[in-house]
């Protein structure tokens, strides 16, 4: 079972049985659904059921000729709402499943934020239609955690402030100079 299906309500679900329960609910009962063809007489499909306010499970698989729907994986999401950041975005697929990858560098932390794409079938339109290619593009970042810590903030006097201004735009020309670099392999699976 999934590690975040508790996050968004589903602490009941405790055996096989109630997980293909709810799953099926999930199949007959979506409230959308995307289908993308990526191979001959096999369809990508996504059935996604919101349980409450921007919160619900996706289930994705395989629809043949006969319309029988084949599960592969499903993941519970939360859709977050504004912009996080605007960046490139490099995706790549995971080896075992139809399922993508995104790696973006975050200027602001001097990080690379590593993430799944909720709208996969989106980004395989895309893909399919030669518009994935290179793209900025705006990321919304969302997640589901068990638990978790409050931060507060921490004062800086005038000099740290300064200090941490400077790294940061050392940070920012340093991966610009880095991804710029030749040799990058963007196409490659995960």
């Amino acid at each position: 079972m999934h590690q975040y299906l508790k996050a968004i309500g589903f602490e009941n679900i405790q055996t096989r049985k109630d997980l293909k329960k709810l799953l099926k609910e999930v199949e007959e009962n979506f409230t959308h659904q995307t289908i993308v063809s990526y191979r001959p007489g096999e369809d990508f499909c996504e059935f996604q059921k919101e349980f409450g306010q921007d919160v619900g499970i996706t289930l994705c698989g395989e629809l043949d000729d006969e319309e029988h729907f084949e599960a592969a994986y499903y993941f519970p999401y939360f859709e977050g709402s504004g912009v996080t950041t605007y960046a490139e975005i490099d995706v790549q697929r995971k080896i075992e499943k139809e399922q993508y990858v995104g790696l973006c560098e975050d200027s602001k932390i001097g990080i690379s934020l590593i993430f799944t794409l909720q709208n996969g079938v989106e980004y395989m339109r895309e893909k399919q239609a030669g518009l994935a290619k290179d793209v900025q593009t705006s990321v919304t970042f969302s997640g589901l955690a068990q638990g978790g810590m409050i931060l507060l903030p921490v004062n800086k006097n005038e000099q740290q402030i300064l200090n941490e201004k400077r790294a940061s735009d050392t940070r920012r020309e340093l991966m610009n100079a880095a991804r710029k670099r030749p040799g990058s392999n963007r196409d490659a699976d995960i």
